[in-house]
């Protein structure tokens, strides 16, 4: 199993993303149609998890004032049950975090 977490770069990633959010948020979790994607989608940076070349899970960052928010975390459902979902959430989890320092002089 090759994992790799990234931001998003492509067109085809952003729209892995979007459909997973809808999957989880919509679907699975029952928020109301149209909640996803919402308007701070376009003031966000993106990242998404890859398993074997396969987008399995999203987050983004967004920044409010002067706090760093990591939000709409998930991760596709037949993943949920496998080695790969810990792994997918830790990588993405952990490239977050490193954005976070990299910028932390910029946006504390």
């Amino acid at each position: 199993m090759h994992i790799v977490c990234k931001e998003v770069e492509t067109i085809s990633e952003c729209i892995d993303a979007i459909r997973i959010r809808v999957d989880v948020f919509i679907k699975e979790q029952g928020f109301q149609v149209g909640w996803e994607p919402d308007e701070d989608d376009k003031e966000s940076q993106h990242y998404v998890a890859l398993v074997d070349n396969e987008v399995v899970a999203t987050a983004r960052i967004r920044i409010i004032d002067d706090t760093t928010k990591i939000e709409r975390m998930a991760i596709k459902e037949k993943r949920k049950t496998t080695d790969a979902r810990v792994s997918a959430q830790v990588s993405l989890a952990s490239s977050l975090r490193n954005w976070k320092r990299r910028n932390r002089n910029e946006f504390g």
